[in-house]
């Protein structure tokens, strides 16, 4: 998209108006001005005018966002029922949206990490047994989970890991598992060497 230079002498005007020119700028002949593509910058000492915006990447398609869509719903659903009061979609979206540290509306690419960190979230929620054993709670299986992956990242292992979740329990991470799963991969994990 090419700007026509009656909107560059637009611009110029406005900044000669906000941004009072130094005694250096009067005496030196005004360049020529072109501008071409998005995402362009004008600006003159301190005042700077952003002039299109620059499209990085294509916003999720509506298969995508339906897909979130629907593990975000999962997601409220479980949590309502823990916390014992009512709670949103929207509230999912925008925890989802500051953990991650994504704008409102997230490019195709972060389609992957955004159902990854859902299916976490669910499987952390949905996952809660009501007759768990003695000494299996919450701390029993943060201690479990971080021995685990302290002791594959130090043996270099964690595609080894991930091989082992997916074939023999169809999970993506640990705390997908129930805890007799879990207890399962940290003994194995034990013995690699």
């Amino acid at each position: 998209m090419e700007y026509t230079e009656e909107l560059l002498g637009k611009v110029s005007d406005i900044v000669a108006r906000v941004v009072r020119p130094n005694a250096e700028q009067m005496k030196s002949p005004a360049a020529p001005r072109t501008l071409t593509g998005t995402g362009n910058v004008a600006g003159s000492g301190n005042v700077v005018l952003v002039m299109g915006a620059a499209a990085s990447e294509v916003p999720l398609g509506d298969e995508a966002r339906a897909t979130l869509d629907d593990l975000v719903n999962e997601v409220a659903f479980h949590e309502s029922i823990k916390r014992g009061k009512p709670y949103r979609a929207a509230s999912v979206w925008l925890a989802t949206r500051r953990a991650l540290d994504l704008p409102v509306r997230p490019a195709a690419g972060e389609h992957g990490r955004i159902e990854r960190y859902l299916r976490g979230w669910l499987a952390r929620v949905a996952a809660v047994e009501p007759n768990a054993e003695a000494g299996h709670d919450e701390k029993w299986r943060k201690r479990r989970v971080a021995r685990i992956l302290s002791t594959c990242k130090q043996l270099d292992r964690t595609r080894q890991l991930e091989q082992l979740l997916a074939t023999r329990y169809g999970a993506t991470v640990l705390i997908e598992l129930r805890d007799g799963e879990l207890d399962e991969v940290f003994r194995a994990v034990s013995t690699w060497v």
